[in-house]
């Protein structure tokens, strides 16, 4: 995936590093707002703690258990510092 200065480079978030930040989540509406809620929204700052099976996430000082199809639907960016 190219980035241009309005679009950095995202990717799912099974497939990036430790600590990211959510860029957009490409799912069906329902999916997307259930995402939200959950506190997987557009700039929230994500942190990857176990990718055995279904990925452990920690968003909004919770823990959170994604399926990996689930996981694929959210693009993040990495967070740097």
């Amino acid at each position: 995936m190219t980035s241009t200065p309005d679009q950095p480079q995202s990717l799912r978030l099974s497939r990036l590093g430790e600590k990211v930040r959510v860029f957009r989540i490409d799912a069906q509406e329902v999916v997307c707002q259930r995402l939200r809620e959950m506190g997987f929204c557009e700039q929230a700052e994500v942190r990857v703690l176990n990718r055995s099976g279904g990925l452990i996430c920690q968003v909004c000082g919770a823990r959170v258990c994604l399926s990996r199809q689930l996981a694929d639907s959210i693009f993040v960016t990495p967070v740097t510092g």
